[in-house]
């Protein structure tokens, strides 16, 4: 087994199909669900400690107002890839602008199973605006230094989205 297929492989996104060699894992909902409860409980961390360094770290600061700035761009024609990348864009800033490096280290492994995810709720048309309108909430409670308002709101943020991607993967499993 190559190197890479070995690493897909412990990463659960490939696993062994006999003869055929390697075929991509279906994502398990209740898996999806289970991944999105940490990482509501890591981002809100993340947006409660931003809130308290956001205005002392200028490039911190600048950062996510750059991501917010690329995800106030999309529109209904912005490819899937392109969406998805916007996304982890404004939630690594926030990471960053945490000053805790843990918590990047802790959800790293995590994001090829999110970004998997991702796909099912973000090829939806409406939840593209909702999930930026959610992101532009949580940047506007860190930027304004509101560590309990920014908490609540990336918490809720990770949870709604897990959610829907859970509902959604059971809504495809069955019509499949």
């Amino acid at each position: 087994m190559s190197h890479a297929l070995h690493l897909l492989h412990r990463q659960g996104l490939v696993s062994e199909s006999g003869r055929r060699g390697f075929e991509v894992t279906q994502l398990d909902p209740g898996r999806i669900r289970q991944l999105y409860e940490v990482r509501g409980a890591i981002d809100a961390l993340a947006a409660r400690l931003a809130a308290g360094r956001v205005k002392t770290d200028a490039a911190g600061r600048a950062e996510l107002e750059a991501a917010l700035q690329a995800g106030r761009a999309i529109d209904d024609k912005t490819p899937l890839a392109q969406l998805i990348a916007l996304d982890v864009d404004f939630h690594s800033a926030i990471y960053r602008l945490s000053g805790n490096s843990a918590i990047e280290e802790m959800i790293a492994p995590q994001w090829p199973h999110m970004r998997r995810s991702m796909a099912t709720v973000l090829a939806e048309l409406d939840y593209r605006d909702s999930a930026w309108t959610e992101h532009e909430t949580i940047a506007a409670h860190v930027f304004s230094g509101n560590a309990k308002a920014a908490e609540a709101a990336a918490l809720a943020h990770a949870l709604g989205a897990g959610r829907m991607t859970e509902e959604r993967l059971k809504a495809d499993a069955k019509a499949a």
